[in-house]
């Protein structure tokens, strides 16, 4: 309808002139086309196009159609009448017969009901069609120069490849390098290399280590400031290609300045990154870590509320630290942390992947219990991902078979 109203109205009224029924034709051409944009766009901006509650498409797509419909009739009378020989002469003809008006304006709903079905289909498939992509996570590099020389490789590694967008899960020098700004400096160029979206999340050896000697003797707080100017200033990840991201510290009218703390959708997949630190959640600065603790009880909170509103099918937290020691019980620092995951893992009727690294050791695997059975949750699993000296990187591919969301977890190379 829209092309049509774009290819027809000049021709029409090119022609209004000499015969002014097509200057008629040209102007319900006109409001039908521009009814047709007007009440697609109103339909898709209850939704976003990464992730729509499939159940609530059926009012909104309602509307549209009577939209059409109503729109369709005006132009059926118009078209009709130019036909016929008259605009009040053809109204009368169809007026006067009404099981031909009835036919006519069945006739035209069937065809608006399979044009509109497969237009709002075509643009809503990113979020009906099953999810299907692949996303990058590595960390705990580089430390080393050797490892210095070899990192644009291992970006390029990733450009190679068709990924969404790639994500550091933090610690991206060694704890007994210096805390310099040339070195953030340094480290942001090279992440600006890659050519998908890249998240970095902080860890210790970027911050809460920075106070020991042989890394500078540097106030924490300050190296973090430092860190949230360089890398976290912006409404957009880093990398060639950007995707905008929501900052804890622009929501909730804010109430915790927490930058570094963000969230972004991707195929009915909401991501989430945490500032959690190991090897210990920096518990060593009591009012630090308390801050920081209510700030990511109320994220983890808000952020699964919010998978549940838009009806996501997923959840994917990443941050820097393992939150279990090896006896399977949370580490100092974490208890808080590893509850209120729990808890919103048992009540999300999705899938939940923990993305962190830390300990330098490639896993997968299900940390999480039920309270009360002591068995694993089935819908939670975790992922951490390779460290100096292995310097790697892993792929996730995020599937959807059967309903649910299936996670794939391979190293990179």
């Amino acid at each position: 309808a829209f092309l049509l109203s774009c290819l027809w109205i000049p021709v029409l009224e090119h022609a209004h002139a000499a015969r002014p029924w097509r200057g008629c034709v040209a102007s319900r051409f006109r409001e039908f086309g521009t009814t047709c944009i007007t009440a697609y766009l109103a339909t898709l901006s209850r939704f976003s196009l990464s992730g729509i509650p499939v159940g609530g498409v059926s009012r909104p797509f309602s509307r549209f159609l009577e939209s059409l419909r109503v729109s369709a009739v005006q132009l059926l009378f118009s078209i009709s009448s130019a036909f016929i020989g008259g605009n009040n002469q053809g109204r009368r003809i169809l007026e006067f017969y009404p099981r031909l008006s009835a036919f006519i304006c069945g006739f035209i709903e069937v065809i608006l009901r399979l044009i509109g079905g497969v237009a709002l289909w075509a643009a809503l498939c990113g979020s009906v069609v099953a999810a299907d992509f692949t996303f990058a996570a590595f960390g705990d590099t580089p430390y080393t120069q050797d490892e210095e020389a070899r990192f644009p490789d291992l970006i390029a590694e990733m450009n190679r490849e068709e990924l969404s967008f790639v994500v550091h899960v933090g610690d991206f020098k060694s704890a007994y390098s210096a805390c310099a700004d040339g070195l953030y400096l340094e480290r942001r160029q090279w992440f600006e290399l890659s050519h998908h979206p890249f998240v970095f999340v902080p860890g210790d050896n970027e911050w809460t280590d920075c106070a020991r000697a042989f890394a500078g003797a540097h106030d924490p707080l300050e190296r973090l400031r430092k860190l949230r100017e360089i890398f976290f200033a912006e409404a957009t990840s880093l990398g060639q290609r950007r995707i905008r991201l929501a900052r804890q510290s622009d929501l909730g009218q804010r109430r915790h300045d927490y930058p570094e703390h963000v969230r972004w959708e991707h195929g009915g997949v909401l991501f989430v990154t945490l500032n959690a630190p190991g090897p210990n959640n920096n518990v060593r600065m009591p009012e630090e870590h308390s801050r920081r603790s209510a700030a990511i009880r109320e994220w983890i909170q808000g952020s699964f509320q919010h998978a549940r509103t838009r009806s996501l099918s997923a959840v994917v937290v990443l941050m820097q630290a393992n939150p279990w020691g090896s006896s399977g019980h949370p580490r100092r620092g974490f208890a808080e942390l590893v509850g209120t995951l729990s808890a919103q893992a048992r009540n999300f009727p999705g899938e939940v992947l923990l993305v962190h690294g830390d300990t330098h050791r490639y896993r997968i695997d299900r940390p999480l219990h039920d309270p009360k059975s002591g068995a694993p949750l089935a819908n939670f699993t975790r992922v951490e991902v390779f460290g100096s000296p292995e310097m790697n990187w892993v792929r996730v591919r995020i599937s959807e078979e059967a309903g649910r969301i299936r996670f794939v977890v391979t190293p990179g190379s």
